[in-house]
């Protein structure tokens, strides 16, 4: 056989490979029932205050640095809604610091009632009242 039969028969036996992978897959997926994964929106990720992560007690110097200048600013600048919003948002994602990030939400809504977020917001807030009355309800066990 010379070279260029071979080849075209490993393109062949390659696409072939590749079919039996595809047919595979969907017969796994069809009769397991396995739901289609569905893509989180950065919103949707927001919304969640008990995404997964390693530890969730611990701060990142990072964060904590921000948290910091944000609280320092704020100390200034108490109406700053932007801010407020940014620290509630940093604050939903650690655990520790989530009765805060109600504070500061609840600030944002105060200060401006039409704020273009408002809807994502209050959707984060009842978010993290699930969490608390969870929370309650598992101490109560």
């Amino acid at each position: 056989m010379d070279f260029m039969k071979k080849k075209i028969l490993l393109y062949i036996l390659g696409i072939a490979i590749l079919l039996q992978a595809i047919y595979l897959i969907h017969f796994y997926k069809e009769y397991h029932e396995i739901p289609p994964k569905k893509a989180e929106s950065s919103q949707e990720k927001a919304l969640n205050p008990v995404a997964p992560q390693k530890n969730r007690q611990e701060i990142p110097p990072l964060i904590a640095s921000t948290i910091h200048e944000y609280e320092d600013h704020l100390q200034k600048n108490p109406k700053d809604v932007q801010a407020h919003l940014a620290l509630g948002q940093i604050c939903l994602t650690i655990v520790p610091k989530q009765e805060q990030a109600g504070r500061h939400l609840t600030k944002v809504l105060e200060l401006s009632p039409d704020h273009p977020k408002k809807e994502f917001i209050q959707k984060m807030m009842e978010k993290l009242k699930q969490r608390e009355n969870k929370k309650k309800l598992e101490e109560k066990k």
